[in-house]
């Protein structure tokens, strides 16, 4: 018994060394997943701060270089822009003295990594040399984006004077919607 006695603290102070070295071991494994967790979550953080500057940079970009952007976009016959480019043309036929037909305007569908559509367009005039060179000049010169792509002349001759007739293939780009 005495032996007994002598071993119940020894015991005890065991069993004390055991539950606070598993107590140790528990709490060192909460701070350890506590960690990891905290660490995704600043990682988190981290990323949505730099996406956050990204954003506030790409919007201070786009308000810098709203009017170059503006500007840009006149060379390009605009989203709804096809009709008033035909009058464009049609005018420009009446100032340089020739008559003028639009055979045929079509808009070709953007592809899907493109913000442009194509406008190709067919004209047949006629009229003097000079009207019909005037009209190509002027036409050519367009402040935008395209040109002719075929021109085909004519000479014909009228019991009073000499006439040309063109016909013309040309090409523009439109902004996509």
């Amino acid at each position: 018994m005495n032996v007994l006695r002598k071993s119940v603290p020894l015991m005890l102070a065991t069993l004390f060394t055991f539950v606070a070295g598993a107590s140790l071991l528990y709490v060192y494994g909460r701070i350890t997943a506590i960690n990891e967790e905290t660490a995704g979550i600043s990682g988190e953080l981290t990323q949505s701060s730099q996406k956050e500057e990204q954003l506030r940079g790409l919007k201070a970009l786009l308000g810098d270089t709203a009017s170059a952007r503006r500007e840009a976009d006149t060379y390009f016959v605009g989203q709804d822009g096809v009709v008033d480019f035909l009058k464009t043309i049609e005018e420009i036929g009446r100032t340089s003295r020739v008559d003028l037909s639009v055979d045929s305007v079509n808009v070709e569908k953007a592809t899907k990594t493109s913000v442009l559509e194509g406008v190709p367009i067919a004209i047949k005039l006629s009229g003097t040399f000079g009207g019909v060179m005037r009209y190509l000049y002027q036409f050519e010169k367009l402040p935008i984006v395209g040109g002719i792509s075929f021109a085909r002349f004519t000479r014909f001759d009228l019991a009073s004077s000499t006439q040309w007739s063109a016909s013309i293939t040309a090409h523009f780009s439109k902004l996509a919607p």
